[in-house]
């Protein structure tokens, strides 16, 4: 029962995240991903911190009925604006296709380099209990807190850092209490590093270079050690810099905007732009 509600709950939010992804009419495939990620990461966090501190009934019942009624709530506004197709995403994996067979073999082993050390992490942080000085001290210290009351509040063992800001907590604590362990609490700042790769590939083809070019900036902020190393950690390091890059890369889509064709001319576009990076 923990894992159909960790599934239906997950894929709850990403669904929420295509969706109000889709509901900003974002032209270009990959500003559909990053900001798909990035909008399914702000559901979860909503969506917990409404149930957790507002409701103050933060169990995995309430997790799955809040993201479910948020699901709803997009849904009934895309039958509202009848005009906006729900299959565009579809073309994201043809370019993606297509730019990858464009790369020089060197750029293909480096992007297949990356993808093999993003998927050992992954298992590394499905094998591995949760480790590290600081995640032990603090960062699932606030988590255990939660588990405990059934609400998000102040993190009561750990005097150093009771107050610091703990967006990121909240997402570990996301699989934790649907899945009622920590197996995949680890795992969760692997979506950050992959976000933080595209955010990289963006920033480069805004600044200029080349599909390939861009892909291999990517591949190389995804080899570089520490995210690695800290990717399958509970710090809060990879996800502060993943959503930083997404900050970045919106806020230059934004600056460029009217170097772009958009399907409802650049003002539209800089407003979508403006607005996702003002949430990231």
């Amino acid at each position: 029962m923990n894992v159909v509600a960790l599934t239906v709950a997950t894929a709850g939010a990403g669904l929420g995240g295509a969706l109000a992804a889709r509901l900003l009419e974002l032209s270009d495939p990959l500003d559909r991903v990053i900001a798909a990620i990035l909008l399914a990461c702000t559901q979860v966090l909503v969506t917990s911190l409404a149930v957790g501190a507002v409701l103050d009934h933060y169990d995995r019942r309430w997790l799955v009925v809040g993201t479910l009624l948020g699901d709803a709530a997009l849904l009934a506004v895309f039958a509202l604006r009848p005009g906006i197709p729900l299959d565009a995403n579809a073309r994201v994996i043809p370019a993606s296709v297509s730019a990858v067979r464009a790369l020089a073999l060197w750029q293909r082993l480096l992007l297949a380099a990356a993808l093999a050390a993003t998927l050992w992490r992954a298992f590394l942080a499905v094998l591995l209990p949760p480790f590290a000085y600081d995640a032990l001290s603090y960062h699932l210290t606030a988590v255990a807190s939660w588990v405990q009351r059934g609400s998000i509040g102040t993190n009561p063992y750990a005097f150093c850092c009771e107050r610091y800001p703990s967006d990121a907590e909240v997402l570990f604590a996301w699989p934790t209490v649907l899945l009622g362990r920590d197996t995949l609490t680890d795992a969760v700042q692997i979506v950050f590093a992959v976000l933080g790769s595209l955010a990289v590939i963006g920033i480069a083809r805004a600044a200029g270079l080349t599909k390939a070019g861009s892909l291999t900036a990517g591949a190389l902020f995804a080899l570089t050690p520490i995210v690695l190393a800290q990717s399958n950690t509970d710090y809060n390091d990879v996800a502060i810099t993943g959503v930083f890059l997404t900050g970045l890369y919106f806020s230059a889509r934004f600056l460029t905007a009217r170097g772009f064709a958009f399907s409802r001319g650049a003002h539209h576009a800089e407003l979508s732009h403006a607005l996702l990076a003002g949430i990231a």
